[in-house]
Order: structure tokens, then sequence, then C-alpha cells
């Protein structure tokens, strides 16, 4: 049975308290401010240009976060229930994460922001804010998922939209709600310095980030069939692992690249690397060779 958004909801507040999530959290919102100090010290008495240099290191902390976010996303969208580690391919994957969100936000959130900002009428500026802020949640699962800008295009978030309108309204009212500290905190303090407003605002958005992470990809797992669909992620028939003394399982569908291959040469389902259980498990057509076929560690 498909879990609900609510359970989705749920879920995903209780992974922020599985394994070394909280740890990150805490190690995160600590570097935040001291980025900002280290950045603030390393600064001549009078920068001049150099200014923007004193918030590069809390870009660089935002980077790393957004890198985590991401890594949560797909390992969330393929099932996993324990949170992942971050320690590999973190400088190109907080280079690819903070390129894509910002990209993505640009494109969708700041034609709004720029309306409002020129003084345009607000008939017409909060519409084009807010397509832009229903839009933005599924461009961004379609491009994590996919790992491509297309599916950041109108045809395909607007068919995922389609495919699940309902459940897909509810996950962007908690998108919504779970930026509204952040947002309101940022607006407080709109004419302070920039590292000031990264001091605040970063630490403040860590939660909400990972748990929105969370929550779109188990949205997309519990719906992979019809998202993968729209979204035009090619999926492939993998099988589950067997652990010793169990039956088999039978098979499902994940993102293509990962678990085991549904079709592998030699007629055997190899573990992929890094997988705890390394076993081997025969096709259907092989079982039909013998009554009992035991499980075969790998060497």
């Amino acid at each position: 049975m498909r879990e609900t958004v609510r359970e989705e909801a749920l879920d995903a507040l209780q992974y922020l308290m599985l394994g070394s999530v909280p740890m990150k959290i805490v190690w995160f919102t600590v570097s935040f401010p001291a980025a900002i100090a280290v950045g603030q010290i390393l600064l001549p008495a009078h920068p001049g240009r150099l200014a923007l240099l004193g918030v590069l290191p809390s870009l660089i902390v935002a980077c790393v976060v957004m890198h985590y976010a991401r890594v949560i996303l797909l390992t969330s969208a393929d099932g996993a229930e324990e949170p992942p580690q971050m320690y590999t391919d973190v400088l190109v994957g907080s280079v690819k994460a903070s390129f894509v969100s910002l990209i993505l936000i640009l494109a969708c959130v700041g034609p709004g922001v720029l309306a409002i900002s020129l003084g345009k009428p607000l008939v017409y500026a909060i519409p084009l804010l807010a397509f832009g802020l229903l839009y933005l949640p599924m461009a961004l699962l379609g491009v994590t998922v996919r790992r491509s800008l297309e599916a950041a295009l109108p045809h395909c978030v607007f068919r995922g939209m389609a495919a699940h309108s309902i459940d897909y309204i509810k996950i962007w009212g908690f998108a919504m709600l779970s930026a509204v500290v952040p947002l309101v905190a940022l607006a407080l303090i709109g004419n302070v310095p920039v590292h000031m407003q990264l001091a605040v605002g970063g630490p403040l958005s860590i939660v909400p980030g990972l748990f929105l992470a969370r929550l779109l990809g188990r949205f997309f797992y519990s719906r992979r069939m019809t998202l993968a669909h729209a979204l035009g992620v090619r999926l492939r028939r993998t099988r589950k692992v067997v652990n010793a003394g169990s039956s088999a399982r039978g098979s499902k569908p994940v993102i293509a690249g990962r678990r085991i291959d549904a079709n592998p040469p030699n007629g055997r389902h190899r573990v992929a690397p890094g997988d705890a259980s390394r076993q081997t498990v025969d096709t259907p057509a092989q079982m039909g060779k013998h009554t009992h076929t035991p499980l075969r560690r790998r060497q």
C-alpha cells in the first residue's frame, strides 16, 4: 500500500533523528557562524572590492549542505531507509548541487521577485511568484533523479504535477511551511550586510532543506512508476538482495544504475559493489533445473 503524504512527512521528520544526521545538523549549524568569523578575520581593514571574499567560507558550507541534501534525495528516491554518508565526491557533488539549485531558483523564483522589486502591480507579480514556487519542487526533483536539466522543462514538470496533482499540492504545502521560518528571518534582517544574512539564514535553512530532500525522495519512491515516466527517468528492473536463510523476493524497479541488474550476464544477479551482503541468486530459469538452490557467497 502506497504511503500517504502525511506518512511521508512524518517519515521525513523521523529521518532527521536517525544515525549521524543530528550530528551533521549540529556541525552545519556551527559551521556557518564559524565560517563567517573566519572570512571577516581574513579580510583586510579596508577590503573595498574584496568584501565579498568575506562570505566565501560560508558559501562553501552552504554548498556542502546542498550536496548532502542532494545525496539524501537520491538515496531516498531509491528506497533507502538509512541516512547516507556524504564523504564521497564532496567537492564535485557540492559544486553540482549548488549550481543546479542556483539555476532552478533563479529561473523559477527570480521573475516574480524581480517583478515585485521593480514595483510592478501585485496582481501580476504575486501570481508569477506563486507559479514559480509551485514549479520549483517538481523541477528540483526531476533534475536530481534524472541528473539532467532537461527534467526541469515544462513538459516534464507539468506531467509530473498532473500524475499526482493532489499529493503534489500537499508536498508543496509542506515545503512552503518548512520555508516560513528562514524566509521570515531573512525578511526581518533584510537591510543588514550579506555576511550577517548568511549567519542567520544559513543555520535556519538546514533542517528545512534536509526535510524537503527526504520528503521529495520518498514522494518519488512511492510513485516511481508514474513519476519516472513523467519526468523521463529510466528505471531498471531489479531484484532485492536475498539474505541467507530467506526466500527469494519479487523484483521491483529503481533508478537505473543502482542496486542489482535484473538481466545480468551469465544468468547471475550480482550485488553492486559496497553492498553489505554480497551474494548471488539463481535466476528463475536456473532454479527450474534443480529443486534446491543454495545461496552461494561471493569469494
